[in-house]
């Protein structure tokens, strides 16, 4: 995505929840240097070019943190004919490892159970590591640990190696991924929490007021019709799309 198109939503993010732009540089010019040249990063380092090798025409499908509560098997459902993409959002690498699949890509701010998606990257996952303004600490400390394939992602103003491809959350960044690099299809799985259903007080309100903004970012994505996108909630394929 083209960083002047996708600023302004990004500038209206930070308005929004109060997020430090200082900070948000911070943790992208640390990633910067950790995987540019001479950055001491020990993993493999991929590029865009294994993003267009894996997704350019491929039916993809996206894999969110619901998935581990998904009913059936969620890899022998009937609507999965043909070769797939798989891409795990950050924890749902977990539900995927379980289920005996490794996934293509895993898109990551490093929130989720981090040794499940160390093992997979170290089986071949390529990992696409996001930077924001509160997860410092967390490339930090974590990053190191990732044999690779590797590649970085922030939302600010995007400086190599780093990708911007726009999105929020890790559900809708993984399909703005998706559309960015040339996916024809995508089935989106285990984005099952409604907005209205976040929890209480000030942590439940910041989960909902987060869900609608990367809610409003898929419909806007889905409206652009450059990809075909369903949404499937275990057995059944959704009328209405439930988001991560």
């Amino acid at each position: 995505m083209d960083f002047t198109a996708w600023e302004p939503r990004y500038r209206a993010i930070l308005e929004e929840f109060h997020f430090s732009p200082e900070a948000e540089r911070a943790s992208r010019d640390w990633l910067v240097r950790a995987l540019g040249p001479g950055g001491g990063y020990a993993g493999l380092q991929a590029g865009e070019g294994d993003l267009s090798r894996i997704l350019r025409g491929a039916q993809v499908l996206i894999v969110g943190r619901g998935a581990g509560s998904l009913p059936l098997p969620l890899f022998a459902h009937p609507t999965l004919t043909g070769p797939w993409v798989t891409i795990a959002c950050d924890g749902a690498t977990s539900a995927c490892l379980a289920r005996g699949s490794v996934p293509d890509l895993i898109v990551s701010d490093l929130d989720g159970y981090l040794p499940d998606e160390i093992e997979a990257n170290r089986r071949g996952s390529l990992l696409l590591v996001h930077a924001h303004g509160d997860n410092l600490e967390l490339l930090q400390d974590w990053l190191p640990l990732f044999p690779g394939p590797v590649l970085g992602s922030c939302s600010d103003a995007p400086l190599p190696p780093l990708l911007n491809v726009g999105g929020f959350a890790d559900g809708d960044r993984a399909l703005h991924l998706a559309e960015a690099y040339g996916a024809r299809r995508a089935l989106l799985a285990g984005f099952r929490e409604r907005p209205g259903r976040s929890g209480e007080g000030a942590q439940g309100d910041l989960r909902r007021r987060k869900l609608l903004r990367s809610q409003a970012l898929l419909r806007e994505l889905q409206a652009r019709g450059r990809l075909s996108v369903e949404f499937l909630d275990g057995a059944v394929r959704q009328e209405t799309p439930v988001y991560q």
